[in-house]
């Protein structure tokens, strides 16, 4: 059992060997949220490294982290606020969502994919990975992108991920107002 009495926990998923959990703490602070860690539990050695750190409301509750454990690495959508002008009285925001990988150093977390979306019309807003799912056995990942670019396989190689390939997906079928898509793995 993990406490902490100014946070909440979060459990994504187990490993595939069952010894480990993907865990979410959102550290709350005088009555707010003041960060979400990304962190791997041992339920054995009660060692709980930290993965990544996201601010709070940047991050996106429709894709949680994911193991991924050919790279013994999480993979997990971000989104970094830009900046925000104003267009005729209205909120004009430039938000960059990403895919990132941590292998356990929240100081190198490199971007597999990025897209940028300008402004405040909704239908741009479904500019990000909005579904990701991780092979059982941790050998490749599929994510779709919120813009309609497609849908993508990455293949671990000798310690990295393959360059993205598109896989075949009708896009005619796509409706990016209905939000997130849930994908899941049939092993």
């Amino acid at each position: 059992m993990i406490t902490d009495e100014n946070a909440g926990f979060d459990i994504s998923r187990w490993t595939p060997d069952s010894q480990q959990a993907l865990i979410m703490r959102e550290a709350v602070k005088k009555g707010y949220e003041q960060y979400q860690s990304i962190e791997l539990f041992n339920a054995r050695t009660i060692k709980i490294p930290i993965y990544a750190k996201r601010s709070p409301g940047e991050y996106i509750y429709d894709s949680p982290p994911l193991w991924l454990a050919g790279l013994n690495a999480v993979v997990y959508p971000e989104r970094d606020f830009i900046s925000e002008s104003h267009k005729d009285g209205q909120p004009d925001p430039t938000i960059k969502y990403l895919l990132e990988l941590s292998r356990g150093n929240p100081a190198d977390i490199p971007s597999l994919e990025n897209a940028t979306w300008t402004g405040n019309d909704s239908s741009n807003a479904s500019k990000f990975f909005s579904s990701i799912a991780v092979k059982p056995d941790g050998g490749e990942i599929i994510y779709l992108r919120g813009d309609g670019k497609g849908l993508y396989q990455r293949e671990v190689s000798q310690g990295s991920l393959t360059s993205a390939e598109t896989l075949p997906f009708d896009l005619t079928q796509w409706d990016p107002s209905a939000g997130s898509y849930k994908m899941s793995w049939r092993p």
